[in-house]
């Protein structure tokens, strides 16, 4: 290796001599004598540098490797951001995922408006991060855009001093976020998010739309007026989503909700047709809505909200102290009683007969709403049941309120047997939720007595439940459902060794979303051969009206269940499971 010392005799880095310094004059540096002290005839003497020169020098240096560190500091964040930043390609996938999958349950982005208008970058990777969520081949970019719209969002709040750039998006974005969040199973993030997207809303004036004006509430220019009125109904639907993630928290962890009804003055939104193609609709209040026998001109995003927020009322009725009542009578007997019991699930908790699920053509929207409208029940009846106390009158109305949720638990397993073959990103993003609610009642009566009429759609609904399990979400659900009924996955696997069956309930790993890549969200999705083998199905007119199933006391004579009259016409296969 060559030595790199300098040399001694090397003029480099030599200060000029003491006499041509006194003087002024150039110094070669030469040595022993440069050329003026030799022109001259003057002694020739070399100074060391002093302190400030030695200073100046070292500063120098640190300058120039500060300059270096921050170029490379500036280098490794655009190379991030480059990371960060989608092909074309990818981008316009993961925004047809986006409109095809997600947006038929998040519906508050009006396509042909955000095709013409430049969204935020914010917004746009919001949008990436679901969508990316929801699919194998593109899962890899999630976290990425989720961070990045977090971060940019974040950025833009700390910009914005005088809420002057406060704008929908902002709101769309944390929704969306917010969303992301429940299906990873960051529910502690997910409910900061759809918080802020609570308050962003109600700063904005979304819930006071159609009864306040500009003129008599001088504080709703926070926000510019809408340009049209699908604009305005753009608005509309940005509020009721930020509502139904306040239910969401209130009927999934118990919390009290952010957003008052009685302070609500914005129309319910109109149906997604009318709204994609921008069409007058009539439009109606929640309350008016709520109060209705048989609402008419209701959407199925409207009646989402209408079962959240009867089922969010009570739950909050179920848990708010009263100082009045006595400690040693527990809430839920002030309204669990024979005579009200079957009120929630035939009036309350109902979905309008256009709107429930045929078996001839059935849709996302529909089976979610009675599935939704079957989960909803479950919550509140849970709920009730862990408040009721142990005497015999209690215990009498425990077993109805048991028969009930059997009975809407049994409506899930056949809706989810009809459907099962669909693309699973057609199942709206709330579906592991409700299955675990009904998996709960099965699990619950199995562990109870081991029939077949129990054991059998407790299996495929764990089947169904595990096919979502590239949404962190479902396997949380899952690992809640073995906590709170321990070692009923072994149970139920020593029932198949007993039997002599080798198929045991053994998780599979997340399916291929790309399967079904022609599916229409919109047409029909069953064959009509099936409703012929599968007897008289008049009960999907009414999930829950007045007519409900018979019940066989002679089955379950301890347990009060109800099980559908037509159940055994179904296929008897017991190891039938979803066919994906």
């Amino acid at each position: 290796m060559a030595d790199t010392t300098p040399d001694s005799n090397s003029t480099a880095g030599r200060m000029a001599c003491a006499f041509c310094r006194r003087r002024k004059l150039k110094c070669n540096k030469e040595l022993p004598k440069c050329q003026s002290c030799l022109k001259f005839g003057f002694d020739c003497e070399y100074v060391s540098p002093g302190r400030v020169e030695q200073l100046l020098r070292a500063k120098n240096q640190q300058q120039g490797q500060s300059s270096t560190a921050l170029a490379l500091e500036v280098g490794a964040v655009k190379t991030e951001s480059d990371e960060v930043s989608v092909d074309n390609g990818t981008a316009a996938a993961l925004e047809h995922i986006f409109f095809e999958f997600v947006h038929p349950a998040v519906n508050i982005i009006h396509p042909e408006k955000y095709a013409q208008r430049r969204p935020p970058t914010y917004l746009q990777h919001a949008i990436y991060a679901v969508s990316a969520g929801i699919t194998e081949e593109y899962s890899e970019h999630r976290e990425k855009l989720y961070k990045s719209s977090r971060k940019l969002l974040q950025e833009a709040e700390l910009q914005d001093k005088k809420l002057d750039s406060l704008s929908l998006a902002h709101a769309q974005s944390w929704i969306l976020i917010a969303f992301y969040e429940i299906l990873q199973g960051y529910f502690h993030r997910a409910w900061m998010s759809s918080s802020r997207a609570v308050r962003l809303v109600q700063m904005m004036k979304l819930h006071r739309i159609d009864a306040v004006l500009q003129t008599t509430d001088p504080s709703l220019i926070l926000i510019d007026a809408a340009k049209d009125l699908t604009e305005v109904e753009e608005r509309r639907r940005v509020f009721w989503m930020a509502f139904l993630m306040d239910r969401y928290s209130c009927i999934s962890m118990g919390w009290p909700t952010l957003i008052d009804e009685r302070d609500i003055r914005t129309y319910l939104p109109i149906s997604n047709e009318a709204f994609a193609n921008s069409v007058v609709e009539q439009r109606v209040f929640l309350p008016q809505a709520k109060s209705a026998q048989e609402p008419e001109h209701i959407s199925t995003f409207a009646c989402q909200i209408i079962l959240s927020s009867l089922c969010g009322n009570k739950l909050s009725e179920l848990q708010r102290f009263d100082p009045n009542v006595p400690t040693t009578q527990p809430l839920g007997n002030a309204w669990l009683k024979p005579q009200r019991l079957n009120d929630p699930l035939t009036t309350i908790f109902c979905v309008p007969q256009y709107l429930t699920s045929r078996p001839s053509q059935l849709k996302p929207a529909s089976v979610f709403l009675d599935i939704f409208a079957a989960a909803t029940t479950i919550c509140v009846h849970r709920s009730a049941q862990s408040q009721v106390r142990e005497d015999p009158v209690s215990a009498e109305m425990i077993s109805q309120s048991r028969k009930q949720c059997l009975e809407v638990a049994f409506n899930v397993f056949k809706l989810m047997e009809m459907t099962c073959h669909w693309d699973l990103r057609v199942f709206y993003l709330g579906f592991p939720f409700c299955l675990y609610n009904a998996v709960t009642v099965f699990a619950s009566f199995w562990l109870e007595q081991q029939v077949e009429l129990y054991e059998r759609p407790l299996r495929f609904l764990l089947k169904c439940l595990e096919s979502f399990k590239n949404m962190p979400l479902a396997t949380i659900l899952t690992a809640d459902v073995e906590a709170e009924f321990p070692g009923l996955i072994d149970r139920l696997n020593s029932t198949l060794v007993q039997d002599g069956a080798s198929d045991n309930l053994q998780f599979a790993p997340p399916i291929q979303l790309q399967a079904i890549g022609h599916f229409s969200a919109s047409g029909p999705s069953l064959d009509m051969s099936f409703a012929d083998d599968s007897g008289d199905m008049g009960n999907f007119d009414q999930l829950y009206g007045a007519e409900t199933w018979d019940i066989d006391d002679s089955i379950l004579s301890t347990m009060g269940a109800i099980p559908p009259t037509k159940f055994n016409n179904w296929d008897d296969d017991p190891d039938k499971e979803p066919r994906f």
